[in-house]
Formats: C-alpha cells, structure tokens, sequence
C-alpha cells in the first residue's frame, strides 16, 4: 500500500495531529516551524499540504510542489492560496467553511455584553485609577433591544 505525504505546514488542533499521526496510509511530516526555503524542499514531494494563515501557497511554494494533489486550508478563508495558480496544476484548493462558526458567535456575544455592561471602561477604570464606582458602570440590558447584523465573508 502506497503512502501519502501529508504535510502539515502551520500549527493545527492537536487532536488533528493525532489523526495524521495514527493514519497508517499517510507519512506525516510537521513543518510548521521550519522557514519557506525549508518548506519548499519538503513539500517538492508532498501529496497535501494542510495550511493556515501563516502559509503562503504562492507561485514559488506551487512551483516546489511537483506531487501536490491538494491544499487542504484548516480554516474559513482561502486568502493566502494562489487559487488560480492550484488550478493551472491540478491541485485542488479544499478548505472548512464552518470551521469557526461557533467560535465566532460566542466571541460577538462576549463583545456585545462586554460594551453593554460596560466591561472594558470599568476595568480599565479599576486597572489604572484603583477606584471602583459600582453607579458609574452599571451598563445597560440587552433586551429591548434592537441588532444590527453586518456580515462579511462566508
């Protein structure tokens, strides 16, 4: 049985290091702390590549990955990945539209009761002037209110 190399090139979730790691049909290879000249000579021979932000899929990592049948982007965004450029190889661009959704609806929810409740200004406050005026900084309810939704992206 033929292996596939797997390269990972950022920092992923442990859990899918381990997923790679236990995979008797990939040869893992690690290389998110190696520099691009590095990364080039690892990748001449990948069959994936799985990135993050910290990875460029440019002209030059495309052109060093002669194997190459995918880049796998473990995230939202396809900004740093030369779609065009895959294309023209025949390497296919995946990545994991929802991967953040969660994530991304528990920190709005954080932000929106942090600046009703005033958090910020209040820490700041008892932070740096060492005084706590529980009256000043009673914030305000989220219920009545009205929201705005304003998205981007996926």
């Amino acid at each position: 049985m033929e292996k596939h190399k797997v390269v990972v090139c950022d920092h992923i979730h442990e859990a899918g290091l381990e997923l790679l790691k236990n995979d008797e049909q990939i040869d893992f290879v690690f290389a998110a702390d190696i520099d691009k000249t590095a990364l080039l000579d690892v990748i001449a021979d990948a069959d994936v590549a799985i990135t993050r932000s910290s990875t460029d899929v440019d002209a030059a990592f495309i052109a060093s990955a002669k194997k190459m049948k995918a880049i796998v982007r473990a995230g939202v965004g396809v900004d740093n990945v030369d779609i065009e450029g895959c294309s023209k190889e025949g390497i296919i661009v995946m990545n994991v539209p929802t991967a953040n959704t969660i994530a991304a609806v528990e920190l709005t929810m954080t932000h929106m009761l942090s600046c009703m409740r005033m958090f910020p200004y209040s820490h700041d406050h008892l932070k740096n002037q060492r005084i706590w005026k529980r009256e000043k900084w009673y914030g305000y309810e989220l219920k009545g209110k009205k929201l705005g939704v304003i998205g981007f992206g996926n």
